[in-house]
């Protein structure tokens, strides 16, 4: 793939269109079949600062966790500041492996006993089940959470077929139209190198891991066990998950509140300030102050 400096196209390709609503089977398993006890699970030798850098596990005050979806760089969460956050994009797919989420979560949940200031997780698509899962296992060490064009399954996914394509066709056409259809409109030149050149370096196997086993992963039974307060912020117009998954998460999980984006499937860039609105509203809920 080449990494020139060109803008983004400003008409997706017809590799998006055509993977639009095509059928892609994965076995139907249910959730208790990953739900690992994390206490028993001990396979994972990995220190605490190989998944996060020391300044930012050990910040004293309130966590911003950005944990963006599949093939996405963590650079979408530089568009999201707060005076009372520290923010950071997380890099899950540079991690050590395994990559599958259940293992993935298991150890971010690990590393959050270490934290003492208060953590919020913002969860963007796949990065949603991420948050949501890792919540299920950290419990109170997770004061918050803000998901953005995501859901609690992926049964009606508008993408259903990307695991096949990043196996068995993942050409630099295929990784643009993925990367260009996360946006309602073309996104900042800047961003969209980083973008690009993020998916030249991506390990691709941690990547496609991570995108098969979200397709096996169904926690709809489980959102009411999530006690701390979330924030669905949705992009209306996203061709990926339709804006039933985002009221399903906010009937399921008890203290939600639903916000509406005039953007697509990544609005902390499509509506940065419709994003920070919804954040502080998540940030007033948590308590948390500057």
């Amino acid at each position: 793939m080449s990494t020139g400096t060109s803008a983004p196209p400003t008409v997706r390709g017809d590799a998006i269109n055509a993977s639009l609503n095509a059928n892609y089977a994965f076995p139907d398993t249910s959730t208790a079949a990953y739900d690992v006890d994390m206490q028993q699970n001990t396979n994972f030798t990995e220190s605490s600062t190989d998944l996060l850098p020391g300044h930012v596990l050990g910040h004293p005050g309130a966590l911003l966790l950005g944990l963006p979806g599949g093939g996405c760089s963590p650079a979408i969460f530089d568009y999201v500041k707060h005076d009372a956050l520290q923010v950071h994009g997380v890099d899950w797919a540079s991690w050590p492996g395994p990559w599958d989420l259940e293992s993935l979560t298991t150890r971010l949940a690990r590393v959050l006993q270490e934290r003492k200031g208060p953590t919020l997780l913002a969860g963007h698509s796949l990065g949603g089940m991420f948050a949501l899962l890792t919540t299920l296992k950290a419990g109170h060490k997770v004061n918050g959470l803000l998901l953005s064009n995501t859901g609690a399954h992926t049964a009606g996914h508008g993408d259903a077929n990307l695991p096949d394509r990043v196996r068995n066709a993942w050409t630099e056409e295929a990784s643009d139209a993925f990367l260009l259809s996360c946006f309602q409109c073309p996104p900042p030149v800047e961003l969209w190198q980083k973008m690009r050149e993020y998916m030249v370096h991506i390990n691709r196997e941690a990547f496609l891991e991570a995108v098969i086993t979200l397709r096996q992963i169904d926690v709809r039974k489980r959102l009411s066990e999530i006690a701390c307060p979330a924030v669905i912020a949705h992009g209306r117009h996203d061709q990926r998950r339709a804006m039933s998954f985002a009221q399903e998460l906010a009937d399921g999980i008890p203290r939600s509140a639903l916000v509406w984006i005039d953007g697509g499937h990544t609005p902390m860039v499509d509506d940065p300030q419709a994003y920070h609105e919804a954040l502080n509203t998540l940030v007033r809920l948590t308590g948390i102050t500057g």
